[in-house]
Formats: C-alpha cells, structure tokens, sequence
C-alpha cells in the first residue's frame, strides 16, 4: 500500500514575510501552528504507533515537521517509548496503515534507527539534516553538499505528506 497523499492548508492568505519582515521559514512544528491543518479526507498520523521493519513497535507519532513554502510534512517527530527519546523519520520511509491507524517502517529496523540523532527542536542546521538521511541511508553526502534526500513536486511524487 502506497503512503497517502497528505497536504496541508493555511488559513493565512499572507505570506510570514509579508507579515513579519521576515525571510519565509522552511521547517515549523505542526503542533505549533494552528493555521496549518491537514486536508480533509486524510488522516493525521500524530499519536499512531510506529512498527519497524522487524515488526516491533517503537513508540508513536508526536508531531510532524512541515515545510512551510510545500505546504507538506516532510519528517514524523517520533518518540521511543521506552526512553522518551525523539527522533525524525523522513516521511518517504513510512507507509501509513490508514485501516489500522499504524506507521510501518518497512525498511527500517530499531538498530537502524538507534543511529539516528536525537531531536532536539527548530531550527535545524543543514548538518543537522544531512545527519539524520546519512543515519537512515548509511551514504555520506557528495561532496557538492546535495542532500540524499530532495523534495519533489507533485507532479512526480502522489505520497507528498
């Protein structure tokens, strides 16, 4: 099963520059922002538990990270349930079980995701996000400092989130 296809919506016809004088920021926490919502007719996978790819639950959805300007959701917040710890999930690695309200991690294992770092909140530095593709790609950037993984417009992709 294909992840669906989530988009985002703002209430917010004006843009944060035209509001704030401020450059367009790319990363903001959902649950942050109430002018963001998730389109109706899909779900919203916060408080879903997480299954590896050894079928073993690993905690839950906690938030998503969205990127402002694609209006998409471009990494799951999970948090361990164990140790409390979070971490970020790139959404083209989950598959989203809408019937069993479940995220499935088909490729990833709980050692896999041991090597990712802990989230500590935004911003996010470019190194910071390189660090959590290289965890989960096991591939070190080239050298041009291009990101593994690349947002691509819906006219390719039907999984945006």
């Amino acid at each position: 099963m294909r992840s669906p296809a989530y988009a985002l919506h703002s209430q917010n016809s004006m843009t944060r520059e035209q509001v704030l004088g401020e450059p367009p920021v790319e990363l903001a926490e959902l649950q942050k922002h109430s002018e963001y919502r998730i389109c109706k007719g899909q779900s919203d996978p916060r408080g879903w538990p997480v299954r590896t790819a050894d079928d073993r639950e690993l905690g839950k959805i906690s938030d998503l990270i969205i990127d402002e300007v694609g209006l998409n959701a471009r990494y799951l917040v999970c948090t361990f349930a164990l140790e409390g710890r979070r971490v970020l999930i790139p959404t083209g690695f989950a598959r989203f079980d809408n019937r069993g309200r479940v995220v499935h991690l088909d490729f990833i294992t709980r050692q896999d995701l041991q090597r990712l770092p802990t989230y500590k909140g935004l911003p996010m530095s470019a190194d910071e996000q390189r660090n959590v593709e290289t965890a989960l790609t096991l591939r070190e950037p080239v050298e041009t400092g291009e990101p593994l993984i690349t947002r691509r417009g819906p006219e390719h992709d039907e999984s945006v989130l």
